[in-house]
């Protein structure tokens, strides 16, 4: 399964909106792999674990899988940066239903996320992240996810399409790579 994400941000009101394009692939045994510009991440859920690749200074990190439900974990959000954020603390999740997007049955489920402090701030009272998800349920793939907080508004549509099965060496480190030692467990 090979799918084309385009992310759209809108921050808060002044800021300009940003767009990114994140190309994902799964394989049969659940692993996936995200690909943003020049940082790659491969989450495998059996092993609970991801792995961020830096493809400029071709250095590679594994790290725990953070302890949130598993729609809400985003591996293309892990491709912004070498160190993966701390997630927020998990307040609450919601039934949203079943519906159809772009041709697919899907399942809703909106989780609301208490922030994560910010380090060296004061600790001032902020909104909650709310995260709507909408999933296949013949893919188990994010088909929409909304994420609202006091950073903006994040969305990403993705479109999925059938393929061949993606060779084995794609959810592996590249040869060449130096592991990175691993950081803490989130959450």
């Amino acid at each position: 399964m090979v799918g084309e994400c385009l992310t759209t941000m809108q921050p808060q009101p002044g800021a300009l909106p940003g767009q990114n394009v994140t190309r994902m692939v799964r394989a049969a045994d659940g692993r996936i792999r995200s690909d943003l510009g020049k940082t790659s991440v491969i989450t495998d859920p059996a092993a609970r674990k991801a792995t961020i690749l830096d493809h400029v200074n071709k250095v590679a990190r594994v790290v725990p899988m953070p302890r949130v439900p598993a729609a809400q974990f985003d591996p293309a959000a892990l491709a912004g940066g070498a160190q993966p954020p701390q997630p927020p603390a998990f307040r609450s999740v919601e039934d949203l239903g079943k519906s159809m997007l772009d041709g697919l049955e899907v399942v809703g489920k909106r989780y609301t996320f208490e922030p994560p402090a910010l380090p060296n701030a004061p600790a001032l009272p902020q909104p909650p992240v709310v995260s709507e998800v909408w999933t296949s349920t013949r893919l188990q793939l994010p088909v929409l996810t909304k994420t609202t907080g006091s950073f903006g508004e994040q969305i990403r549509r993705c479109k999925y399409t059938e393929s061949a099965a993606p060779p084995p060496t794609l959810f592996e480190i590249p040869e060449g790579y130096r592991r990175l030692p691993s950081a803490a467990a989130p959450g």
